[in-house]
């Protein structure tokens, strides 16, 4: 039944996002104090996570903080499901916002996307062998990987790491991997439809239909099966969560209050099959996005300058972060750092260096490959 509706509606949703032009506004403007605030909050976590994840500072800060530790842990992990809805929201926004393809070719998208994303993770990614070469001698077992070969410094560079069964050479690169499989998936479904738009009006719904298909599939089957993580098609439910909820706010507040129960009631279906507690997060993300162009709540925020900055740099810390918690653990080891009761201030520096790493990063690398990026591709 919700297919049909989908099919039966999609037309008519796509005319009235593209005859409003002030719909489309909220595509031009600037970042939001929405998303910075999310993609801040939720790097620090992931940081977090891994700081009491990995080595032999976290089993000193547990004993200081067992419950802290263990729930960080446990639902630190679910963070990245923040920066998927929201890769998703930008996507939309910026290649497709209303409804439609209109990011140029296809080609063009997927290597503006790769080298957006590739260039600072080569930076990150030498910076994670040297530190991990320093601090081998001190640090034994899982946290420290091997000396990388090349077969598994090309599986990196095409992202496509786990897919070849390559272990990572830093914490959480599988994200990036997952997030450049999404982008195709996502650019693929919106380009079959604009070419479809091209031989017929008639077929202006297809976009829209293609991904609702997709996420229904993914959020109904494919995300309950957990040896399915190193593919897209495992997280392009909650991808796809981000741009709907781009598309649902530009659109008129009626008819968007009616396709967001359709969604909740397909999201409750999908917990009513398999309770997810990331898959919850993600919704609440989404509605938070939904509700922020719609302006449910405007002004101006507490600590603005500085949610803003940590939400510039949350990509930089996310490459950055595991070297400088390669360092620490080396120096809990190497200085028998918690025989002096200093295990908690030595997993606070680092938390703390990370960040400000992070900054230096973005400033220094981030940004000049960024540059580097687009004039890549416009040549």
């Amino acid at each position: 039944m919700i297919f049909q509706k989908i099919c039966s509606a999609n037309d008519e949703f796509s005319t009235l996002m593209t005859s409003n032009p002030k719909m489309l506004a909220g595509g031009a403007v600037s970042r939001s104090m929405t998303v910075d605030f999310l993609k801040a909050v939720a790097s620090q976590f992931i940081v977090l996570h891994h700081l009491v994840a990995y080595g032999p500072l976290s089993e000193q800060v547990r004993k200081a903080a067992p419950r802290y530790i263990d729930w960080m842990y446990d639902y630190g992990r679910w963070a990245p499901q923040v920066f998927l809805v929201i890769a998703g929201f930008l996507v939309a926004r910026g290649c497709a916002p209303s409804g439609v393809w209109t990011g140029g070719t296809l080609w063009q998208a997927v290597k503006n996307r790769y080298l957006r994303l590739i260039l600072p993770y080569i930076a990150a990614l030498i910076l994670a062998v040297v530190v991990a070469a320093i601090v081998r001698p001190w640090l034994v077992g899982d946290m420290t990987p091997p000396p990388p070969t090349w077969q598994q410094w090309a599986a990196h560079l095409l992202l496509a790491q786990n897919l070849m069964n390559y272990d990572a050479l830093s914490a959480g690169v599988w994200y990036i991997a997952i997030d450049f499989q999404l982008f195709v998936m996502m650019t693929m479904l919106l380009w079959v439809g604009k070419l479809s738009l091209a031989s017929s009006s008639r077929w202006k719904f297809l976009p829209l239909t293609l991904i609702g298909i997709g996420m229904s599939a993914s959020l109904l089957f494919f995300n309950r099966h957990d040896s399915l993580n190193d593919y897209a098609i495992y997280f392009f439910g909650t991808y796809s969560l981000g741009a709907v909820a781009y598309w649902l706010g530009q659109a008129p507040l009626r008819k968007a209050y009616g396709w967001l129960l359709a969604v909740a009631f397909l999201v409750v279906i999908a917990l009513m099959l398999e309770f997810r507690g990331r898959l919850v997060l993600a919704s609440i993300v989404a509605l938070m996005l939904f509700c922020q162009q719609r302006h449910f709540w405007h002004g101006r925020w507490f600590f603005q300058k500085q949610i803003t900055l940590l939400g510039k740099i949350s990509y930089a810390l996310f490459l950055v972060h595991f070297p400088i918690l390669l360092l620490a653990n080396m120096v809990c080891v190497r200085w028998d750092i918690h025989r002096h009761g200093s295990s908690t201030a030595c997993a606070t520096a680092a938390w703390l260096t990370s960040i400000g790493v992070a900054w230096l990063f973005h400033r220094w690398v981030e940004v000049p490959c960024a540059k580097l990026g687009r004039r890549s591709v416009a040549e």
